[in-house]
C-alpha cells in the first residue's frame, strides 16, 4: 500500500523551515537541513579551490592606471616609469612589471594575495569580485554536497528519507527535491493490516493508514519538542546554580583575603 503525504497534511509544524522533509527529520530526532547548514558553518571553504591569484592580478593590472591603483591600494611602491615602458613594449602593465622586474611583480602579488584573502576585512573593500564569486561557489557546492548526502547517504550513513522509511515502518519512501512538498511511503500489506488491527482495529485503508502515520509523526515530533525543552530548562537551572556557586566563591575568597590581610600586623 502506497500513503503519499503532503507538505499541507502537517497541520502543527515544528522546524524552523516548516518543510515536508524537515519536519519528518525532526519527528525522528534528527537533524533538519537547517541544522545541517549551521552545524557546518565552521568547515565550510575558507577560500575558492585551486584559485590562479596571479591570472586575477594580471586581468587587474592592464592598464598603467589600474596598476598604479592597485599598488597604492596595497601600499605597494613601483616603479613611476611603467606606463612608459609598457606602452615601448606594447604590454600590459602587469606582465611588463613581472617581465622587467619579477622582484617588484612578487612583492605585488604577494600583498594582493594576501589582501584578497582577507578582503572582507580589508576596509570593507571587495578587492577581487572574481575570488568573491568562486568562494561563493565553494560555499554552495559544499552545502550542496552536504544536502545531497544528508538525503541519500553514503557509505557511512542511510540518508534521512530512508530514516525516516525506517522510524514509520515502510518497506521503502519516495522522495524528490523536484516535489519537496511530498513523500510517498510503501507499507507491506500484511504488516500494515495488522499495525492497523492492533490501532483501534480500523481497516488497512489509505485514508485510515495515513490517519494513523500522521497522528505518529505529530506525536513524535511533541515528544521531541517536550524533550528539548526539558533539557533547556535543565541547562538554565544547571547555569542559575553554577553562577550562585561561583558568586559564593568570590565572596569566600574576599573574606579569606580580607582576614589574611588584617592578620598582617606588626606584633
Amino acid at each position: 500500500m502506497k500513503i503519499t503525504l503532503k507538505e499541507k497534511d502537517i497541520k502543527d509544524t515544528y522546524s524552523d523551515s516548516g518543510m515536508l522533509i524537515d519536519e519528518l527529520a525532526y519527528s525522528i530526532d534528527n537533524w533538519t537541513s537547517n541544522d545541517l547548514y549551521k552545524n557546518n558553518l565552521d568547515y565550510e571553504p575558507r577560500e575558492p579551490y585551486q584559485f590562479d591569484f596571479e591570472t586575477d592580478l594580471f586581468n587587474q593590472t592592464k592598464t598603467p592606471e589600474q596598476l598604479y591603483s592597485i599598488a597604492k591600494t596595497l601600499e605597494v611602491s613601483l616603479n613611476a616609469n611603467w606606463q612608459k615602458i609598457s606602452e615601448e613594449q606594447k604590454l600590459q602593465a602587469g606582465a611588463c612589471v613581472a617581465l622587467n622586474n619579477p622582484e617588484e611583480w612578487a612583492n605585488l602579488l604577494s600583498a594582493y594575495t594576501e589582501a584578497v584573502k582577507e578582503q572582507s576585512e580589508f576596509e570593507g573593500n571587495i578587492i577581487s569580485e572574481l575570488y568573491q564569486k568562486e568562494l561563493e561557489e565553494a560555499r554552495e557546492n559544499f552545502h550542496d554536497d552536504l544536502y545531497k548526502e544528508w538525503l541519500h547517504g553514503d557509505r557511512d550513513s542511510k540518508g534521512i528519507i530512508r530514516e525516516i522509511g525506517k522510524y514509520y515502518g515502510g518497506e521503502s519512501v519516495e522522495y524528490s527535491t523536484k516535489k519537496q512538498d511530498e513523500m510517498t511511503f510503501t507499507f507491506e500489506d500484511g504488516d500494515i493490516e495488522e499495525t492497523m488491527e492492533l490501532w483501534n482495529g480500523k481497516k488497512a485503508t489509505i485514508k485510515n493508514v495515513k490517519e494513523w502515520l500522521l497522528i505518529q509523526i505529530s506525536n513524535a515530533s511533541n515528544a521531541r519538542q517536550q524533550k528539548e525543552k526539558k533539557e533547556r530548562e535543565a541547562r538554565k537551572i544547571e547555569r542559575e546554580r553554577l553562577a550562585i556557586y561561583k558568586a559564593e566563591q568570590s565572596t569566600r575568597a574576599e573574606e579569606a583575603r580580607k582576614a589574611k590581610l588584617l592578620a598582617m600586623t606588626l606584633n
